[in-house]
């Protein structure tokens, strides 16, 4: 990267998904006196004390310095920016034989916004459905007496099956490693805590 100059840089990592991805080529151009740092720019720039580079969204521009925030990341940068150690603001990404424009101001901070939300909304998401997963596998101080696990023999060796309230909901092959766990089950059931047989000789079980 050459200073004050417009220039290309690769784009590495997940913080900046879905407005930027891995393996992005990005247009970027230092700012000039016509148009300085503003809300919503996706702005390269060093973290203070670092000699990587870092490209994230402009957040707030404040007396004290440049907060930022990659679009993808559940907080934001733990430093405040200096003008100087922003490098320039992203316009565009070949993505592939696609351009994309990547927007800045106001219509940039919108987008951010929407995406931030829509990751905070998953990682909540996330953090809801723990305490059902435990429920279904015996690792919350709250059990469901419902859930069952009961092992059939077959030709091929013996077959486990996941039943809740006397309805099946689940079951791993003879000789497989992998539960299969009915939609929507999958998402509560810890397929990690189940019980699973390789085989009847791995487990010591005789014809």
């Amino acid at each position: 990267m050459l200073p004050d100059r417009p220039g290309f840089i690769t784009y590495v990592g997940p913080s900046m998904y879905p407005t930027l991805r891995a393996l992005d080529l990005l247009n970027y151009r230092p700012y000039d006196a016509r148009r300085g740092i503003r809300r919503g720019d996706v702005v390269l720039f060093r973290p203070p004390g670092e000699d990587r580079i870092v490209i994230h969204r402009v957040v707030a521009v404040t007396p004290r310095g440049i907060c930022t925030h990659g679009d993808n990341n559940l907080s934001g940068d733990p430093y405040l920016l200096t003008g100087d150690a922003v490098l320039g603001r992203v316009y565009s990404a070949q993505r592939g034989r696609r351009k994309v424009t990547v927007h800045g101001g106001a219509v940039g901070e919108c987008q951010g916004s929407v995406f931030r939300f829509r990751r905070r909304a998953v990682h909540l998401l996330g953090v809801v459905l723990r305490w059902p997963r435990g429920l279904l596998t015996g690792r919350s101080p709250v059990q469901i007496p419902f859930l069952r696990v009961v092992a059939f023999r077959r030709t091929g060796g013996t077959e486990l099956h996941l039943f809740l309230a006397g309805r099946p909901i689940g079951h791993l092959p003879a000789g497989e490693k992998r539960w299969r766990i009915r939609w929507p089950f999958g998402l509560f059931v810890n397929e990690e805590a189940l019980p699973r047989l390789i085989s009847d000789k791995d487990q010591g079980i005789r014809p």
